[in-house]
């Protein structure tokens, strides 16, 4: 009789072995699980933090460095609050053709052909109206660049409330894009932006 209750009792210690042991190894699967389902949203998270504006480089207007170029500036700045698909990148035109996607805290330095006919259009995604239906909005600017001369221009968000958010594009003295990019921290997007930062 002591001999089957000791095979009971150790075939009851075995079972309880394996039990605790298949726990642990569940536990350790689901640790590296949670490990990684904590890991692989803090790594999206900075790539989505890593976007930059984007130089399309094939425009026509786009001079070279070592040219009689017009060096300028486009500076977008921070807003005081997000302001949803409006926080997206901005489209800039340079006479109907796209020349930069602008991302938000973000400034690139361009070599721009001299001329005194350019039309900026600046176009952005809102929300408009009391169903916060999306559209395309289309501001367009003049502007004149004369050869060796550095421009600043700041875009900044305009909230239209219902009638959805739109974008300006003003120039800026040297001091004061500087001022803007220090107090902003904004991000040199672009080369020509990195070897020549505000």
């Amino acid at each position: 009789m002591r001999g089957l209750v000791r095979g009971v009792v150790a075939g009851r210690f075995c079972q309880k072995i394996k039990h605790i042991t298949a726990l642990f190894a569940f536990y350790q699967r689901t640790k590296i699980r949670r490990n990684l389902v904590c890991f692989f949203p803090i790594v999206i998270l900075a790539l989505s933090g890593c976007s930059t504006s984007k130089i399309f480089d094939r425009h026509p207007l786009l001079a070279e460095s070592g040219s009689d170029a017009a060096k300028v500036y486009f500076i977008r700045s921070q807003t005081e609050r997000r302001m949803g698909i409006s926080d997206n990148a901005l489209i800039v035109d340079f006479n109907g053709e796209q020349a930069v996607s602008l991302e938000k805290g973000e400034y690139v330095v361009l070599n721009l052909v001299p001329r005194d006919d350019y039309t900026i259009t600046l176009k952005n995604r809102t929300e408009v109206g009391p169903r916060w239906d999306v559209k395309w909005m289309s501001k367009k600017y003049q502007f004149d660049f004369d050869a060796d001369k550095t421009y600043y221009i700041e875009i900044k968000s305009i909230d239209g409330e219902f009638r959805g958010i739109f974008f300006v594009a003003k120039n800026l003295a040297r001091y004061q894009a500087k001022q803007l990019a220090q107090l902003q921290n904004l991000r040199a997007a672009g080369a020509h932006a990195k070897k020549s930062p505000l």
